[in-house]
C-alpha cells in the first residue's frame, strides 16, 4: 500500500474510534444501561469538506472534479463517492451506525435517498460569512455556515408542504420521494463539525500566519454559535459539535511551515504554533458548548472529542497499524 492509501487508511481508523468515543462523551458509566439512545429518525449535518458528502461538486463539477478520481472514494462501494476521503468520512459512520445508509448531499438530485436525514455541509464552505467569494477560484465556494441555515431553513418549509398535501389529499398528491418520518424534525441529530476549511486553506494558501489564523479563532467559533442557536431556533433538540484535530500535524502544513529551529516543534515532531490554533479553538468551542448549555436547558449538547483521538493515533500509531503517520 503506498504512502497515500497508508494516510488514507489512518482517516478510516481514527474515525472509527472517533466516533465510538461521540456517543459515550460525557456519559458517566460506559455499560449498558448508562449509554444513551443512539436511534435518530434522521441526522442533519453542516460543515466543511471534513463532512460533505457531495454538495460541492454539484453545484461546481469543473471545480471539485478531482473528488471523483483515485484515491477518493477507493473503497467506497460501487462509485466514486463524491467525498475528500478514499472511503467514509465520520457523517458516514455516525449514519451508518444510526441507519445502514448514507448522508445524502442537499444538492443531490439522482438515486438520493433523504429518508433518514441530509448533509447541509460543503467543502471550500467557510465558517465564517463568505465575502468576495470568486466562481471557480481555488478550493472555496459561498457555501458558509449561514447558507447552510438557510438551506436547511428552506428544507424544512418544502418538508412541512408535502406533509400538508399528505394528509389533505393523499399519498398521490406528493411527490414520490423519500421523505423523513413526519415531526421528526425535533427528534433528529444535527451534527455540526466546521472551523476546519477557514483555518486549513488559508493557512495552505499562504493568506494566514499562524499568528493571524490564531487572532481569528475567536470569530470562528462565534460563526459555528450563531450557526448553532439558528438550528435551535428552528428545530434542534439535540446537537453534536466536533472539535477540530490538531492543524500543526497535518503533512502537507508540516512540509510548508517546515523550520530549521527544534523549538518549534513538539516532541513528537509537530508545529506548536500552528497545533495553538486548534487547540486554542477546542477550547473555546468547549466553553461555547458549555453557555448554550446554559442557555438553552431543553436541548442536549453533545460535544465530540476528535481532537484528542487524533492524537493518540499520533502518538501510539503501531496501536493502530499505522506504520508512518507523518
Amino acid at each position: 500500500m503506498d504512502l497515500a492509501k497508508r494516510n488514507q487508511r489512518s482517516v478510516h481508523i481514527w474515525a472509527v474510534k472517533a466516533l465510538l468515543l461521540l456517543v459515550s462523551y460525557n456519559v458517566p458509566e460506559l455499560n449498558a444501561k448508562a449509554l444513551p439512545n443512539c436511534s435518530y429518525p434522521a441526522v442533519y449535518s453542516f460543515g466543511d469538506s471534513l463532512t460533505d458528502t457531495g454538495n460541492s461538486i454539484a453545484a461546481f463539477p469543473d471545480q471539485f472534479a478531482q473528488v471523483e478520481l483515485d484515491p477518493y472514494g477507493f473503497e467506497f462501494p460501487m462509485h466514486a463517492a463524491d467525498r475528500y476521503s478514499d472511503g467514509k468520512l465520520p457523517i458516514d459512520y455516525l449514519e451508518f451506525g444510526v441507519r445502514g445508509r448514507p448522508n445524502y448531499p442537499w444538492l443531490r438530485s439522482i438515486a438520493g435517498d433523504f429518508e433518514y436525514g441530509t448533509n447541509f455541509a460543503s467543502a471550500g464552505g467557510s465558517s465564517r460569512n463568505s465575502t468576495g467569494w470568486k466562481p471557480d477560484h481555488g478550493f472555496n465556494t459561498p457555501f458558509s455556515l449561514n447558507a447552510q441555515v438557510r438551506w436547511f431553513e428552506r428544507y424544512t418549509v418544502r418538508l412541512l408542504t408535502y406533509y400538508y398535501y399528505k394528509n389533505s389529499f393523499g399519498d398521490s398528491a406528493v411527490v414520490q420521494t423519500t421523505l423523513p418520518a413526519e415531526n421528526s424534525l425535533n427528534q433528529s441529530l444535527y451534527m455540526m463539525y466546521a472551523g476546519f476549511q477557514y483555518y486549513f486553506f488559508d493557512l495552505y494558501e499562504k493568506k494566514l500566519t499562524p499568528g493571524q489564523g490564531l487572532d481569528t479563532v475567536p470569530d470562528v467559533v462565534d460563526a459555528i454559535n450563531t450557526a448553532i442557536e439558528s438550528l435551535v431556533g428552528l428545530y434542534a433538540t439535540e446537537v453534536l459539535v466536533v472539535n477540530l484535530p490538531p492543524l500543526g500535524c497535518i503533512p502537507s502544513l508540516l512540509t510548508l511551515f517546515s523550520s530549521q529551529n527544534s523549538d518549534e516543534y513538539d516532541t513528537y515532531g509537530y508545529l506548536k504554533n500552528i497545533n495553538l490554533i486548534s487547540t486554542t479553538h477546542n477550547k473555546i468551542l468547549q466553553d461555547t458548548v458549555t453557555d448554550l448549555r446554559a442557555k438553552f436547558t431543553n436541548v442536549t449538547f453533545y460535544l465530540g472529542n476528535l481532537h484528542d483521538v487524533y492524537i493518540d493515533i499520533l502518538k501510539s500509531p503501531e496501536s493502530y497499524n499505522v506504520t508512518k503517520p507523518l
